[in-house]
């Protein structure tokens, strides 16, 4: 009598967590938390990314941070064509960073120009 006991004590058990997880699993997908994962078809070729670095003249060059963290916390800049700039931005999910300015000179003394059809920081005055 004691072992069936027990085995009912443990089914209850088991059944309570798995309807705890269910409903962890439901929230989740509630929230957007884990409906926002998205399945990769190894066989199906990825999107071809925006050629971020284009250029025509100056005028389509822009100073935007290089990374996730950006010149007020210990990154880097760079230059992208500015019809780009959501599409960069959305490449740097939110990223926990060091309390610490960049003293990277493209951060400090830099300006965004177009040399050969290309958007790069020459050595020069900052523009915001």
């Amino acid at each position: 009598m004691k072992k069936i006991f027990l085995s009912k004590r443990i089914k209850l058990i088991g059944l309570v967590f798995l309807a705890l997880a269910v409903a962890l699993l439901y929230s989740l997908f509630k929230n957007g938390s884990l409906s926002d994962i998205q399945i990769i078809d190894p066989l199906k070729p990825e999107p071809k990314l925006p050629d971020f670095y284009s250029c025509g003249t100056d005028a389509d060059c822009v100073w935007v941070n290089a990374d996730g963290c950006g010149c007020s916390a210990g990154g880097t800049a760079t230059a992208i064509n500015g019809k780009y700039i959501n599409e960069w931005n959305l490449r740097f999910p939110k990223t926990f960073c060091p309390a610490v300015i960049s003293m990277d000179w493209t951060c400090i003394n830099s300006e965004p120009k177009c040399s050969n059809n290309r958007c790069i920081l020459i050595e020069g005055e900052k523009q915001f």
